[in-house]
């Protein structure tokens, strides 16, 4: 099913860009009217050959790639590579001051009212639960991703977790 829907967003992206005027109106695209890099792993080209073929359909469109078949490229690996304080604190501190330039308030009560997040079994015992963004940490370790915790995190793994049940038409 993936597959088929990357060929549906690889001919869906294609038209925008046609129509955008960012791509010919027909035809195959010139090897510098479109670019196509994706990460070494077997799944991240096999997700690229689908799109390609859904927004060039006939066309020899390459995908490239880096790194040997296998291999993580640094590129898609955002993983922290400073192991100092200040930095970590800096980078902490720059993801808490975007999540609170965000109004993401009425986004986590569609998540609570669709997932029915107060009745549900983490928030037994407790009178008033709710996913609220003051229980949101950040930390940028040396050798992991950017972690998010808390609510946010929760909304995040809840909301993934529905979109992936409608793509699969569950």
């Amino acid at each position: 099913k993936g597959g088929v829907l990357e060929v549906y967003m690889g001919r869906y992206i294609a038209q925008w860009l046609r129509q955008a005027q960012l791509l010919p109106v027909s035809g195959c695209p010139q090897e510098d009217d479109f670019h196509a890099y994706a990460n070494s792993l077997q799944r991240t080209q096999a997700t690229a050959q689908f799109f390609v073929a859904g927004a060039f359909p006939g066309c020899h469109v390459a995908v490239e790639q880096r790194m040997p078949l296998g291999t993580m490229d640094p590129l898609f690996n955002p993983v922290i590579h400073r192991d100092d304080a200040a930095f970590r604190a800096r980078a902490a501190s720059a993801m808490q001051q975007a999540l609170s330039a965000s109004d993401l308030a009425p986004a986590l009560s569609v998540v609570e009212e669709i997932t029915r997040y107060p009745q549900s079994a983490a928030c037994k015992g407790h009178n008033d639960c709710h996913l609220a963004l003051s229980d949101t940490t950040f930390s940028a370790e040396p050798g992991k991703e950017p972690r998010v915790s808390g609510s946010l995190a929760l909304a995040s793994g809840l909301v993934d977790a529905l979109l992936m049940e409608h793509y699969q038409g569950s």
